[in-house]
């Protein structure tokens, strides 16, 4: 894998981050020779970490970054923060599970990719002596922009991102794998597996059709008019604008209809 540069905001350096454990993202300008630049604060949450491109484009609100968006060309880093204290060898086999899952994620996103005929993802380690000495593990995201076109998308992208580090989504090999892709919920699920299992029955429905639900306005306005509590899930549950609301609830209607008279084909 690749290895690039990371310049950090002084205010936001993962060092001074308080928290540890879970996955955490930050925007990233496009590189020079090499080395990325921080653009923005980090998120636990997907969804305010989305939200970053309402706060561009809202024109009632000063951007308080350095550097603005791109929407070019989609870039990002995913952090993972342990406790300094934790030993060599732990954290050196804590990295190697993070290594295994970024590789489960751009694989099923590299299918997902294939199937729509968009850019594939491509992933980098950030090379730093200073992040390993504080226990801080980092890789860069390089997608298509197409995953950035709404707010929606954006959020399934980085749900599958996550998911992967379940055991259940890191065997596909292909489109057919993830189709047939069916997990039954545990007690302790994260949200994550929960939003996943409304999700599923739905998302080729939408990927199907994304070109009608998310390609018929620009970047700036699906994010304009949307916060960054407008993700996935909120689609699936029917919250949505009025256009890609109702578009949406047609594919629904057709995936449900479809799947109700096969139960009564085999009920019968």
């Amino acid at each position: 894998m690749k290895k690039v540069k990371i310049n950090f905001m002084i205010n936001n350096h993962p060092t001074t981050a308080y928290s540890y454990g879970g996955v955490r993202f930050s925007w990233l300008t496009p590189p020079k020779k090499n080395t990325f630049s921080q653009i923005t604060n980090w998120h636990s949450c997907r969804e305010t970490f989305v939200g970053e491109f309402n706060k561009l484009y809202n024109k009632n609100r000063k951007w308080p970054y350095k550097y603005e968006l791109s929407i070019t060309h989609m870039r990002f880093m995913v952090m993972h923060k342990y406790r300094s204290h934790m030993a060599v060898k732990s954290f050196e086999s804590k990295c190697s599970d993070n290594f295994k899952w970024i590789k489960h994620a751009k694989r099923i996103l590299n299918i997902l990719e294939k199937y729509l005929g968009w850019r594939l993802t491509t992933v980098y380690k950030c090379s730093n002596d200073e992040l390993i000495r504080h226990k801080i593990d980092i890789f860069v995201i390089s997608g298509s922009a197409k995953w950035l076109r709404s707010p929606q998308l954006l959020s399934l992208y980085l749900l599958i991102l996550r998911l992967s580090k379940d055991k259940n989504f890191q065997t596909q090999k292909n489109i057919e794998d993830i189709k047939k892709l069916n997990i039954c919920l545990k007690d302790d699920d994260s949200r994550d597996t929960l939003f996943w299992k409304t999700l599923r029955p739905y998302l080729f429905g939408i990927l199907d059709n994304v070109n009608d639900l998310f390609f018929y306005q620009s970047t700036e306005n699906s994010h304009k008019n949307h916060n960054g509590t407008h993700g996935i899930d909120k689609l699936i549950k029917g919250s949505s604008n009025k256009i890609t609301g109702e578009i949406f609830c047609k594919i629904k209607n057709n995936i449900d209809n479809k799947k109700n008279k096969e139960k009564c084909k085999n009920v019968h």
